[in-house]
């Protein structure tokens, strides 16, 4: 279990740095893990795709892929946001 936590933790930090969403808030990289582990194992169980390497009986391929899209969606309402205020 612990090694699944910090997988996910690394992954959801790991795409807040690439992406910088706008959202900042205590434990946003825990909550793009999350969120992504579940968006990506979900968009790879509907495609039916390999998973690619697993640690822990996690794969890695879907978890990087969903948390980048987390990321990458709350940048986009960041940006949203921002515009809508000018």
């Amino acid at each position: 279990m612990v090694e699944v936590i910090v997988i996910v933790l690394l992954a959801g930090w790991l795409a807040s740095l690439t992406l910088d969403p706008a959202f900042r808030f205590l434990g946003a990289p825990v909550v793009i893990g999350i969120v992504g582990m579940y968006m990506g194992s979900w968009l790879w169980d509907v495609t039916g795709w390999a998973g690619g390497p697993t640690v822990a009986d996690l794969e890695i391929a879907p978890l990087l892929a969903g948390t980048l899209a987390v990321s990458g969606f709350l940048k986009l309402v960041g940006l949203g946001v921002v515009g809508s205020s000018r």
